[in-house]
């Protein structure tokens, strides 16, 4: 008999309150789905989550999206997440960078095809990585002190 593993809450719980969804208007209903399925993830991880700024876009084009997110302050939020589904992957690069080094803010990108395939599985994943990146800890692991002595030792062993 397989047995279904249950999440568990994270080590360290960062809530996502203060965040942005940018989509294109093509894209509205994955939009919701990516709020309803992190809200239901949430609950077994010990995560808040809010409803985010919603920024719907009707351009496919990257100034454009680039203009709305640094109209809406991005660095004030905890993270922008972009909703670019195939035919919005030629903007990843530019959003990335743009929110890496031109503007600095955090950033995630998730596609709505591999949402609607396995909503909760990749809607749990992207929030892990989320919490990750807002300066949370998935999970602990306490090493018994020997465990630590063999580690210092063998890290100081220089090899010829």
């Amino acid at each position: 008999s397989s047995e279904e593993k249950k999440p568990f809450p994270v080590f360290k719980a960062v809530d996502l309150t203060q965040w942005i969804c940018v989509y294109h208007k093509a894209n509205y209903d994955s939009a919701n789905q990516l709020l309803d399925t992190l809200q239901k993830c949430s609950k077994a991880y010990g995560i808040n989550v809010a409803e985010p700024v919603w920024l719907e876009l009707d351009s496919t084009k990257l100034k454009d999206w680039l203009e709305e997110v640094e109209a809406a302050n991005p660095k004030k939020y905890q993270i922008v997440v972009f909703l670019l589904d195939r035919y919005l992957d030629k903007l990843y690069s530019g959003l990335k960078v743009n929110s890496l080094s031109d503007v600095g803010y955090r950033s995630s990108v998730i596609k709505p095809e591999s949402l609607s395939k396995n909503a909760m599985s990749v809607g749990s994943k992207f929030l892990l990585q989320v919490n990750y990146k807002l300066g949370g800890a998935t999970y602990k692991v306490d090493f018994d002190p020997k465990v630590k002595v063999i580690f210092f030792y063998f890290s100081k062993i220089t090899i010829w």
